[in-house]
């Protein structure tokens, strides 16, 4: 059926429809789908489709930090946003723990309290786990967001979380149980009705549960993880690096295993992102390597491809590997000093550089043949992926910020990352989380019961 029509005629067809309508044929068949984007169908004015920064959340700072191009306009929700750790983003969206934001547009959305249902057993105790907030908006598809509810195994007993009581994995029957459950019931919240819900989603076939939850339990703390929405489903990075895709279209998911090498590294930092091709992963590993896989959804099961292997160190200039201080760091973005104007309203705004980052321009790019050997002066950390084209950005301790640019190795130092209320404040300088924002103006049509511009 999907051949009949020309292409003219069916192009015809799809401009006279809604964007939902052209977004769902578009997933149809591949032919489809490449009919769709040669002949620009789909309403890319409401997609965002360029990078501005990255939103930071900072250790022992109140509110995120942006991190941005200095020709980004700084926008006017950002200065007035709720005092907050944003928890997710999504295509200009951000997910606070009050509600949901669009600064560019200048909307806000609250979420109602969630009050689950009472239940009994293992599935009492089970339904007591952390829960993780992630968001889902496409512009393109719908004007309306949704809030999933991904539950977090507990890490094992320690004398500390048995004083404090804050363990709730602590009978065997519970223990026992496989995970992730099938089905798998996740609280979700929808601006189209304005209240929270039940959506249950199925395993996929022929595939199996990783195992049980004392299987999936860790030793060391928390941290935060992130998801990514695409094409219609949901990533999220769960317990052992397994990757969970919930497929929202028919209410299945599936366990995706991470690449065998993440899980020898005694401490990975493993960031699951969106980029050009598709769904990455990335690994700083134990010995300053940066390997980068991309997920190969042609594959059953799927499988991550290795997409770009460092080697044992960066290319970049010599004089990087020395500690550079955040006085003496040069680049073209800039930090934001949300938290500076919050505890003090006296100090100056930053001064917009005349130059500008362009990731194209390989003259901004430091350039070298030399390789560093030693990174025991500084590990690198992942901030996260550019959207739409191969690069990641990292972080060296909070001096500064880096873009590696996958496809030429070659690395840019794009200033400072290291907030001013950190020279005062008694603190642990850590970084807690990183967002990719990209900003979305067409929020006028996105309404919500709950909400109040």
């Amino acid at each position: 059926m999907t051949r009949l029509l020309p292409d003219d005629v069916l192009a015809d067809v799809l401009r006279r429809a809604a964007p939902r309508v052209v977004a769902t044929a578009r997933r149809v068949c591949s032919a489809w789908r490449a009919l769709v984007d040669e002949r620009r169908l789909l309403r890319r004015d409401l997609v965002p489709r360029s990078l501005a920064g990255f939103f930071i959340k900072y250790n022992e700072l109140p509110l995120p930090e942006l991190f941005h191009r200095p020709s980004t306009n700084l926008i006017t929700g950002h200065h007035r946003m709720p005092k907050s750790r944003v928890h997710d983003h999504c295509n200009g969206v951000l997910l606070l723990f009050q509600g949901l934001l669009n600064p560019a547009a200048g909307w806000w959305a609250p979420l109602p309290k969630l009050q689950p249902p009472p239940r009994v057993g293992p599935e009492a105790e089970r339904s007591r786990f952390y829960q993780d907030m992630y968001l889902v908006f496409d512009p393109a598809v719908s004007p309306h967001c949704e809030v999933f509810l991904i539950p977090r195994v507990p890490r094992r007993r320690d004398d500390y979380e048995i004083r404090k009581g804050r363990c709730v994995a602590d009978s065997a029957a519970l223990l026992e149980m496989e995970w992730p459950p099938s089905p798998l019931t996740l609280n979700v919240f929808s601006t189209l009705t304005g209240r929270w819900g039940e959506r249950s989603f199925s395993r996929g076939e022929c595939e199996a549960a990783p195992g049980t939850i004392a299987d999936m339990q860790k030793d060391h703390p928390y941290d935060h993880r992130h998801a990514v929405y695409w094409r219609g489903a949901l990533y999220v990075h769960c317990e052992k690096d397994f990757v969970m895709r919930l497929s929202l279209s028919d209410g299945t998911y599936r366990m995706i295993q991470p690449p065998s090498c993440v899980q020898m590294c005694e401490l990975p930092d493993f960031h699951l992102g969106r980029s050009e091709k598709g769904i990455y992963c990335a690994l700083a590993d134990d010995d300053g390597e940066l390997l980068v896989w991309v997920l190969d959804e042609s594959r059953s099961p799927m499988e991550w491809a290795l997409k770009h292997k460092s080697g044992r160190g960066l290319a970049l200039a010599r004089q990087s590997l020395n500690y550079i201080s955040a006085q003496q760091v040069n680049g073209t973005w800039i930090l934001d000093n949300a938290n500076g104007r919050e505890f003090n309203k006296d100090i100056e705004e930053p001064v917009d550089q005349e130059s500008e980052w362009n990731s194209d321009d390989d003259e901004d790019v430091l350039i070298t043949e030399d390789r560093a050997e030693n990174h025991q002066d500084g590990l690198f950390a992942i901030l996260g992926f550019h959207p739409y084209k191969e690069i990641i950005f990292l972080h060296r301790g909070l001096s500064r910020g880096l873009a590696y640019h996958l496809n030429t190795s070659k690395l840019e130092s794009l200033g400072s990352i290291f907030p001013k209320q950190y020279s005062r404040w008694a603190a642990q300088w850590e970084l807690n989380s990183s967002f990719p924002y990209t900003p979305c103006n067409r929020m006028a049509e996105l309404t919500c019961s709950t909400s109040s511009s």
